[in-house]
């Protein structure tokens, strides 16, 4: 179950970072290193 909410969480977290990142070419990079230190949690 707990791996489930994880799931979701994650999921939403990646599109808004993919949306904010593809709308801001800049800060592209940083939202990249946002997610890979998410996906090493």
């Amino acid at each position: 179950a707990i791996t489930s909410v994880e799931g979701r969480i994650l999921k939403k977290h990646m599109k808004e970072c993919v949306k904010e990142a593809l709308s801001d070419e800049k800060g592209f990079d940083d939202k990249v290193e946002e997610v890979l230190k998410t996906l090493r949690r």
